[in-house]
């Protein structure tokens, strides 16, 4: 069942001068068309999160739709005692991490060792962004650490807002993205000197201009 069909666009004009909350207040009584505008508001970052845990574009979709179906299920029993987008991502996280279990017996890339040392891991959270190969290295972290490192550098979210997410402590929290930074910067290699790049390009020229100069 697709809960994000019907005529948002027509019907919520409005709604994006509304909240989160004026939204759900409407969803929580039955207002699908409310439940749509709100899902199209948030469908982004829970589709980039849902990518980034499991892994593959087929997997993600199947544990949006997931979310958005809990999400709506769940609606009648949220009163307000968290943020919406903390709650909408506890549940897109489980969604998620639900989906990579589906698929456990599937052959998978081997496991990465946690490394226990600790160093410096310059520009890692660009990385995670921005990086071609990053996901074939996030598929190699373990899921729970994989969850924390993408809430952190996907969404931004604070350590705190990733310890509500996930309903661990806040040292917990900071263990685990600080492992999974660790792993990653031992998957993806170190980290491109700019400065030294251009020098070596700058020598390759001085290299060729001798070279003509010979001839």
């Amino acid at each position: 069942m697709d809960l994000t069909h019907g005529t948002a666009e027509r019907t919520y004009d409005a709604a994006p001068r509304m909240s989160d909350g004026e939204l759900v207040t409407r969803c929580r009584s039955g207002d699908r068309e409310a439940f749509a505008a709100l899902a199209a508001r948030h469908r982004a970052k829970v589709y980039a999160v849902c990518l980034r845990v499991t892994g593959n574009p087929e997997d993600a979709a199947d544990a949006v739709q997931e979310t958005l179906t809990r999400t709506w299920r769940g609606l009648v029993g949220f009163h307000g005692t968290a943020r919406f987008s903390t709650w909408l991502y506890r549940i897109t996280v489980n969604a998620a991490l639900a989906e990579v279990e589906r698929r456990a017996a599937r052959p998978r890339p081997a496991g990465l060792d946690m490394p226990d040392e600790t160093y410096d891991v310059p520009a890692v959270a660009e990385r995670v962004v921005t990086t071609l190969s990053v996901q074939a290295a996030l598929d190699r972290v373990p899921p729970e650490f994989r969850a924390a490192i993408v809430l952190r550098e996907c969404l931004q979210c604070s350590y705190a807002e990733v310890g509500d997410i996930l309903g661990i402590p806040l040292n917990t929290v900071k263990s685990r993205i600080s492992r999974a930074r660790q792993a990653l910067l031992v998957l993806l290699g170190p980290v491109p000197d700019e400065d030294e790049d251009e020098d070596e390009g700058a020598g390759a020229g001085e290299r060729q201009e001798a070279g003509r100069g010979r001839r």
